[in-house]
This record gives C-alpha cells, sequence and structure tokens, in this order.
C-alpha cells in the first residue's frame, strides 16, 4: 500500500492470471465439468479456485454504527428486490461478526454465498476495520469457500497485517 495524505489507496490480489487462463481454455475445450473415475464430478479450476482480495484505506469520519446500517440498508433494498435465495445465493449482504483485537473496531458483512454441490462453492465478504483517522476495508471472493468463520480469521489477521504498516 502506498502512503498518501489524502483518498482512498487500494490494491487487487488475485490467483496467477496465466495460470487461470489455462483452466479456461480447458473448460472450453471440455465444456464444463465432467464425470471421471467412480463416478466422481471433476470441476475445472477455472470454476472452483478463485481468489480476489482487494485492500483500500481511506481517511473519513465514518463510524462502525454508520456503516452496518449502510450495509443493513444495502442488503434489505437488495434481498427485497432480487430475492437471491431463488437463484442458490444465501447470506447475502448479511451481517457477520465482530472481530476482536483489529483497529479500533472490525466487523464482517456477508456479500454472498453460492453452493452449487459438487461443482463447487464461492463466498464473497467484506470486513471493515478503523484505526485512528484511517478506515480500511477489505474484500475476499473465494473458492471453494472455507466458511466465514475460517474466512475471518484469514481476513482478520491480513487486516492486522495492514493496520500495523498504517502506523
Amino acid at each position: 500500500m502506498i502512503a498518501k495524505k489524502d483518498g482512498r489507496h487500494a490494491c487487487e490480489y488475485a490467483l496467477d492470471p496465466a495460470e487461470q487462463q489455462k483452466a479456461l481454455a480447458d473448460l472450453a475445450q471440455t465444456g464444463g465439468a465432467r464425470v471421471v473415475k467412480n463416478g466422481k464430478l471433476e470441476v475445472p479450476s477455472a470454476l472452483s479456485d478463485q481468489l480476489v482480495v482487494d485492500v483500500a484505506t481511506q481517511r473519513d469520519a465514518q463510524t462502525e454504527d454508520q456503516l452496518k446500517k449502510l450495509y443493513a440498508k444495502i442488503g434489505a433494498a437488495v434481498n427485497g428486490a432480487v430475492k437471491p435465495e431463488e437463484h442458490g445465493l444465501t447470506e447475502t449482504i448479511e451481517a457477520g461478526e465482530e472481530i476482536r483485537d483489529v483497529g479500533d473496531w472490525a466487523f464482517t458483512t456477508n456479500v454472498t454465498a453460492v453452493d452449487m454441490g459438487a461443482a463447487g462453492s464461492t463466498r464473497g465478504r467484506l470486513l471493515e476495520t478503523r484505526q485512528g483517522a484511517q478506515r480500511l476495508t477489505l474484500s475476499v471472493t473465494i473458492a471453494p469457500d472455507p466458511g466465514a468463520t475460517k474466512l475471518d480469521a484469514h481476513m482478520a489477521a491480513l487486516a492486522r497485517s495492514a493496520i500495523a504498516k498504517l502506523k
């Protein structure tokens, strides 16, 4: 992360694009998942292995309560209009957990989760935290889904590391 006086600062990390491109080429050749030995379903890694991490910091005055209310309002609108459960999505824009020992305060919000059975699972999750005047937002999209508890632990560790750099 680059330290600047004002404005939003962000960086994004993802899986090796060359490997993903190779997996997508394989997916195009095979036409998707295929049944292999012992009747098991083999899902191409272009579908089953995903990781995108976005870390952003900014100076602002938003409080924990304001952010939680904002996410609750967005969640109510999305869940009311889109009906995500009808499309196989669960926990859409749903409050997560308070995270201890990360900044002045920290909490997670589930963006969405989808379980496609043998074809895989994906989860999107946010962690918001504040350290002094700096607010850090950590966004993760991951497949296969490790579960909210395990993902929160990894996100908290990454947020702690990023906050240490801000001090």
